[in-house]
């Protein structure tokens, strides 16, 4: 877990400094982080980790969607940036080394709760490339749960990636450019909708935790009642 996430925390840093926004690349991105934040916030909720053997919901399609809802992101993330040089050194060193290593451990680990159950999973669902139409399996596990949404942080992890279509939304409005040194950053507070952005911005920093705490004590609460 430490490897990955500090190589993506690393990614996001130069990611944002070394972007270079440009008007259709960012539309598309922006589009991308879209689809895959609604395929990881989907998947999260039926999500049941250890318990059981999630087969429905997006795990009708594909083995990994919290991967495949990642990449999509990650790539629409490079294509906001216009920094082709760094994607090509990210992204197939997080998905061609990083993340295949770690999918093996996870498939190891399921293979030996679930047995027989996980190896037919395997033969009727892909690993990361979906399937067109749902597979039929002979039962379904999971059904969808706001309380696995809260669990695993989803609201917060949405509103970080809309966070980051902000920022790279107001990095093209200024000519953003870190190693030029040519961004207008006095156009930043010209434009009322800049401003409205911004205080966007800082609601997102402010409300997930206290959303995050909020649920967090109320369950608490509920559990020792």
């Amino acid at each position: 877990m430490k490897l990955r996430t500090n190589i993506r925390r690393i990614f996001i840093v130069l990611i944002l400094l070394l972007a270079r926004p440009e008007l259709y690349p960012f539309l598309a991105g922006a589009g991308l982080v879209i689809i895959g934040q609604i395929i990881h916030f989907i998947s999260a909720g039926y999500l049941t980790k250890q318990s059981a053997l999630t087969t429905a919901g997006p795990y009708r399609f594909v083995r990994n969607p919290f991967y495949a809802g990642n990449i999509l992101t990650d790539i629409g993330l490079c294509l906001m940036a216009n920094n082709p040089y760094l994607a090509a050194i990210y992204l197939p060193l997080f998905y061609l080394a990083v993340i295949p290593r770690r999918v093996r451990k996870e498939e190891k680990f399921l293979s030996g709760k679930f047995g027989e159950a996980y190896t037919e999973f395997c033969r009727k669902v892909p690993r990361f490339f979906p399937r067109l139409w749902p597979v039929k399996p002979d039962k379904i596990n999971g059904y969808f749960s706001w309380g696995q949404i809260v669990r695993y942080r989803e609201i917060w992890r949405v509103m970080r990636a809309f966070g980051l279509v902000v920022i790279f939304y107001l990095q093209y409005q200024i000519g953003f450019d870190l190693l030029k040194n040519t961004t207008r950053w006095n156009e930043l507070f010209k434009d009322a909708v800049n401003i409205y952005l911004l205080s966007i911005l800082g609601v997102i920093i402010i409300i997930p935790p206290v959303i995050q705490f909020g649920f967090i004590s109320r369950r608490k609460h509920t559990e020792t009642h």
